[in-house]
């Protein structure tokens, strides 16, 4: 799923393995060490800006909130995954994801299920990206925007929606 990006995958699995974050296994299986790996992956995420709309990966609750009401997502964003649980209201904004022409991974979801975040979509939000992965739990609206174009999915769960 990441070999249209620019991410070399290869290299960064075996530098992984070689530091004993990952073991890759001769069938070629990766098994994480999975709180480690988050730890490390969210501090080097936190590095490459102060600006979460120029990060390539978001994952803090509140940080993506103003992305997406803001419209400050950047062409740097390629995966999002958005846990509603942790907030209570978003009201995305039309725009929100015309200025992040790379994102690949949007996931949205409800990890406790608790019912209580609010997700308002404009009903005249017309972009989604190219997505490979597109994982949106209780989905808003009854169609997808008008110019999103699913040919590149590999994966689409849309649970609840």
């Amino acid at each position: 799923m990441l070999a249209d990006s620019n991410l070399d995958v290869r290299n960064g699995l075996k530098t992984l393995a070689d530091n004993s974050l990952v073991h890759i296994s001769i069938c070629g299986w990766i098994v994480m060490h999975h709180h480690l790996l988050q730890r490390l992956g969210r501090q080097i995420v936190h590095e490459q800006s102060d600006e979460p709309g120029k990060r390539q990966f978001l994952i803090e609750a509140e940080e993506i909130r103003a992305v997406l009401t803001d419209e400050t997502g950047t062409g740097s964003v390629i995966g999002i995954s958005f846990d509603t649980s942790k907030i209570t209201e978003v009201s995305v904004s039309k725009g929100a994801f015309e200025g992040m022409r790379n994102l690949r991974f949007l996931r949205i979801f409800n990890y406790w299920f608790s019912g209580k975040c609010t997700l308002q979509i404009p009903e005249d939000m017309e972009y989604l990206p190219r997505l490979r992965l597109l994982h949106w739990d209780h989905y808003p609206r009854k169609s997808l925007p008008l110019r999103f174009q699913p040919e590149c999915l590999v994966e689409l769960d849309m649970r609840h929606s």
